[in-house]
């Protein structure tokens, strides 16, 4: 089974596991007195991302190219992320909402860290635990959504 497949499988398996677990899913990693800054700071590493990845598409060769592949990424990202989150209906930590799984900042930053892996990993990292700090997510739901981002960023080099 190559890499993709085992990840989607792990994507859909924690899916389900992520639906029915989420009420036993502790969140060790929050700030309780630090959730606003641990959203904006999170905000920040996103946006940071995908400004090196757009600025490594504008230094390309084939720059027209370079920019296609970040738009099939992002719009990638950004709309499975969405189809998931309006399916699942999992609850934040916090019961703002019901649109906990996957991480979509983790997703997004993990699509855009392609430009310099030993730099964009590392934001992505920590895009996802500012989320969990923030106590909008579950580590199922970062996990998931570092997953997305990655099969997203294999889609269009």
């Amino acid at each position: 089974m190559t890499r993709a497949r085992r990840l989607l499988v792990a994507l859909i398996v924690a899916s389900l596991i992520g639906t029915t677990a989420a009420a036993a899913e502790p969140t060790p990693l929050r700030w309780p007195s630090h959730h606003a800054l641990a959203g904006h700071l999170s905000d920040a590493l996103v946006a940071a991302a995908i400004a090196a990845d757009t600025a490594a598409s504008w230094r390309s060769e084939d720059r027209a190219r370079a920019f296609k592949c970040q738009a099939i990424r992002l719009g990638l990202t950004t709309g499975v992320a969405t189809l998931v989150k309006r399916t699942v209906h999992r609850a934040r930590p916090d019961g703002s909402d019901r649109m906990s799984f996957f991480s979509g900042h983790t997703a997004t930053a993990m699509a855009s860290a392609g430009w310099r892996v030993e730099v964009g990993i590392p934001i992505a990292i920590g895009a996802g635990y500012l989320r969990m700090a923030a106590h909008k997510h579950y580590l199922t739901d970062v996990v998931a959504g570092a997953a997305a981002g990655w099969l997203a960023s294999r889609v269009c080099r």
